[in-house]
């Protein structure tokens, strides 16, 4: 809309359906590292390791510089929908909902990002 560009242009799609991708790798991550009984902290790093992983081979595969290296709010979209899926998991919610309140945190944070223009603060 502003500048004359689109709301939701090729790019955008595009992210758009990289951070579906995302948040379901993340879920999938945080899943098994409760089912192989870890702790916490490494559920919340399995989430964010499966989540930017899995586009890191993509991009890797069609010989792009992966996102995670360059799209700053894409591992931490993953990290904190693995703490939402420790954190609703502690709280006794069914595996369902735990899962599905994960992949809208990420799918959430990583989009907003998408739109908003969020970084995290660069080192000088």
């Amino acid at each position: 809309l502003a500048k004359g560009r689109r709301f939701l242009d090729e790019d955008r799609a595009f992210l758009i359906v990289d951070a579906l991708g995302l948040a379901v790798f993340a879920v999938i991550g945080a899943s098994a590292g409760t089912e192989a009984g870890l702790k916490p902290w490494s559920v919340v790093v399995m989430a964010a390791l499966t989540g930017a992983g899995g586009g890191a081979v993509r991009d890797l595969l069609v010989l792009e510089i992966p996102m995670m290296l360059h799209a700053d709010f894409y591992a931490t979209a993953a990290l904190l929908g693995g703490l939402s899926f420790v954190l609703f998991s502690s709280a006794g919610f069914q595996p369902s909902v735990v899962s599905v309140a994960a992949f809208l945190t990420t799918l959430l944070l990583r989009t907003a990002a998408i739109f908003l223009g969020w970084s995290l603060p660069k080192l000088r």
